[in-house]
């Protein structure tokens, strides 16, 4: 599965670079990372809304990440290449200090558009 993601992710800046709202670009940057997540869903009275959150340290990692990143970059962490099996170029690496992670996280750039 983090295979297919990693996959992914390397086509969403493409199909974003040609996307466009209002006429306008939308400058978007991405980041991977893998770990556990918790899932909660929260249904109305009603039942006429409904709504999943995603939380947890790893979910916080990539929100972090992914605000790091620059339109149009897909940064993935050391530990999501490490789970798709992707070679890992030290040099590529970049590390990060991320609000509410203690320790830098090492990441790279795994597309530009």
């Amino acid at each position: 599965m983090p295979k297919m993601a990693v996959r992914g992710g390397m086509e969403l800046p493409k199909v974003l670079s040609q996307a466009t709202f209002a006429g306008r670009d939308i400058p978007v940057g991405m980041a991977m990372h893998t770990g556990r997540a918790y899932l909660s869903t929260v249904v109305s009275v009603t039942d006429d809304m409904q709504e999943v959150s995603a939380f947890g340290f790893d979910v916080n990692v990539a929100a972090r990440l992914a605000a790091a990143a620059e339109p149009g970059e897909v940064l993935i962490s050391e530990a999501a290449m490490r789970a798709a099996d992707r070679e890992i170029d030290n040099a590529a690496l970049r590390s990060f200090e991320l609000k509410g992670v203690d320790e830098q996280v090492r990441a790279a750039s795994l597309h530009r558009s």
